[in-house]
């Protein structure tokens, strides 16, 4: 590499730095507000958005996300957004009544989406072309049994959905097992396993097509939680990726400790694959921790970029691009005593490469007058969101979901956030180059 690019790049990441504890003035922090809770936006017919979930997004970088708006008759209205505002609301449903939703939800490249609200009563899946199964109907692939729930779907760009659902014998009755399906871009839906398989010698139990999974855009590979029937319940879940059981409850790190449970999932295109977890024995203080590839990368106690992660953090929420790049977020405590901070880094070595983007109690402008209008009071990302709690972009972008403290009136509000990371790539270089401990310019 070139003596030019090294400067360039060192240039580019210099900057400031946070820490949990540290005592230091925090700076001022550009960024794009989405969308924000006490607002109106386009689509929402004037009425103002009252919630907003967790973001996702599609191969050109665009962001969707579920919420609701306040409804002037009393109550709710579910919608969904894509890119640039709200493009479907439970109310624009003709012939069926939609209500709620769930936060995972998927988007593709052509402007289809995916979401769970209950239609007519029954828990589903709905897409920009209509119902796609509810509860009740009967269960594709599966002679004479019937969908119970749909819960945590997710859309890949070309318009492929996968989403975990009940089963049951009776209609109407009672869950008795669950399946992961799929359903192609033409909506034919198809079962890709379900409890009672054989997986790796293992039997899937009851529940053990789990909540926690992800699929690549390009439907290449998928990374999954999995509970096996037939062993102890402290040694029956399992990390399951591209058709091999990687990991198991009670496996050795190699390091005096065993893994103990499992948080958020995900992969990329290049088959990249991460989770965040907690293990058993050694130091407790140390034990959550972020594992790339089957290798722990780093635990709580690890110093990145300044930071040290303290004791009482979690993960909250992990996003990988498909340039080996990964924006997660350590945060402990809630509310006013929350601290925390989100990073970026490339996967070769997160600990060593990983930069602080932004920790609570920035300052943050939202209107690109150079003025602080905000400050950042917690992540709302979640340690057990299904997928991404956070999304990070190819193109440059972590999408998150914050409680900002308006400056001026003390006003606490939730939003929808974008962050500019720095040049697509550069923490490949970054990682090649062996910068460790420089920072981003705010």
């Amino acid at each position: 590499m070139s003596d030019n690019i090294r400067t360039s790049v060192a240039a580019l990441l210099v900057g400031a730095s946070a820490a949990f504890t540290a005592a230091t003035a925090h700076a001022v922090v550009s960024i794009d507000m989405i969308a924000a809770v006490g607002q109106t936006a386009p689509g929402s017919d004037g009425l103002a958005i009252s919630s907003i979930n967790a973001p996702f997004i599609n191969g050109l970088g665009q962001v969707g996300f579920t919420g609701n708006l306040d409804n002037p008759l009393g109550g709710t209205i579910g919608y969904v957004w894509f890119n640039d505002g709200i493009t479907w609301k439970n109310t624009d449903a003709v012939g069926n009544t939609l209500t709620g939703n769930e936060a995972t939800m998927g988007i593709s490249n052509t402007g289809n989406f995916i979401y769970s609200p209950s239609t007519d009563g029954e828990d589903s899946v709905w897409t920009a072309n209509g119902l796609l199964l509810r509860g009740t109907d009967a269960a594709p692939g599966f002679p004479g049994e019937f969908a119970t729930f749909n819960s945590r779907p997710i859309m890949l760009p070309d318009d492929t959905a996968y989403w975990v659902g009940g089963i049951t014998g009776t209609q109407g009755g009672s869950t008795q097992g669950r399946v992961l399906w799929r359903a192609d871009s033409a909506g034919a839906i198809t079962p890709v396993f379900r409890t009672g398989d054989t997986i790796g010698g293992f039997v899937l139990n009851t529940v053990g097509v789990g909540f926690g999974f992800n699929v690549s855009q390009n439907d290449q590979h998928h990374i999954h939680r999995l509970q096996m029937d037939g062993v102890p319940t402290a040694t029956n879940e399992f990390i399951y990726v591209d058709g091999a059981l990687e990991i198991r409850q009670g496996d050795a790190v190699g390091d005096g400790t065993t893994y103990s449970s499992y948080g958020v999932v995900d992969i990329n295109n290049n088959g990249t694959w991460a989770f965040s977890g907690v293990t058993a024995g050694g130091v407790a203080a140390n034990s959550n921790f972020i594992n790339v590839n089957g290798q722990i990368d780093h635990r709580r106690g690890t110093t990145i970029d300044g930071v040290t992660i303290g004791t009482g953090a979690t993960v909250r929420g992990i996003s990988l691009n498909n340039l080996d790049e990964m924006a997660f977020i350590w945060q402990t405590g809630s509310g006013a005593s929350a601290e925390g901070t989100l990073f970026w880094g490339h996967t070769s070595n997160l600990a060593a490469t990983s930069i602080a983007l932004i920790s609570l109690g920035d300052e943050l402008d939202t209107t690109g007058d150079g003025v602080a209008d905000a400050i950042l009071r917690q992540f709302r990302a979640s340690a057990v969101i299904t997928g991404q709690g956070i999304a990070l972009t190819d193109d440059g972008y972590v999408y998150f979901h914050a409680e900002l403290l308006k400056i001026g009136s003390g006003e606490l509000f939730n939003a929808m956030l974008r962050l500019q990371v720095p040049t697509p790539g550069a923490a490949a270089m970054m990682a090649i180059v062996g910068l460790a401990g420089v920072r981003r310019r705010r």
